[in-house]
């Protein structure tokens, strides 16, 4: 019956719910908590969250989960606007499961220095912010950077992006959390500082 319930859920498509207003989003099987930005619309994986919620899982099994596809699980996005109301950039808030094949927190480290170090080369406009660091998120060792470049829109213009990134290992995998926003007419500063002080890691 277990593997049954298993493969059912490595299985399953990904659906989507919607929700408004302020309030907090869990993940008790991952162990995370955090405030949702206010009027900002949170989508979810409403089959994997169900599913989670129901059956307790050991870290072989969620690591099966995270194989299946294909190493990253999208636990939940918030968006200051409808995906479909504008052309333009919609900050966004996305945090995911990642693979992690380290075994140390130092070559962790150094996974994500060398993935930083493609990025540059694949972006021509690319810059750091803030280079990479050592935080503590939720009493947690993290890793911590911020960049800047630019996304080709619809209409064939460019847009300058800024992102936060926050990684934080918790063995077998880790937790990834994306900032998108934009420092001119759509600066989510004091959202973001709220989001990341409110985000509670309770395994």
């Amino acid at each position: 019956m277990k593997v049954r319930i298993l493969t059912l859920l490595i299985t399953l498509s990904f659906s989507f719910t919607l929700a408004f207003g302020q309030g907090f989003y869990e993940n008790k099987q991952f162990g995370i908590k955090a405030l949702k930005p206010e009027d900002w619309i949170l989508t979810t994986n409403e089959d994997l969250e169900n599913n989670l919620k129901k059956l307790e899982f050991n870290e072989e099994q969620l690591i099966k989960i995270l194989n299946s596809n294909k190493g990253i699980i999208t636990l939940c996005s918030y968006y200051k606007y409808r995906i479909d109301s504008i052309s333009g950039l919609i900050p966004t808030t996305k945090v995911t499961i990642r693979s992690n094949p380290t075994y140390s927190y130092s070559d962790f480290k150094t996974m994500k220095t060398e993935s930083t170090d493609r990025v540059r080369t694949v972006v021509s406009d690319f810059e750091f912010i803030e280079k990479l660091q050592d935080i503590k998120v939720s009493g947690f060792p993290a890793l911590h950077y911020s960049c800047r470049y630019s996304i080709n829109t619809t209409d064939g213009s460019k847009i300058k992006v800024r992102n936060r990134y926050y990684m934080i290992p918790k063995g077998t995998y880790f937790i990834s959390i994306s900032l998108m926003d934009n420092e001119t007419n759509e600066n989510c500063a004091k959202v973001y500082n709220e989001f990341i002080a409110s985000l509670q890691l309770t395994k």
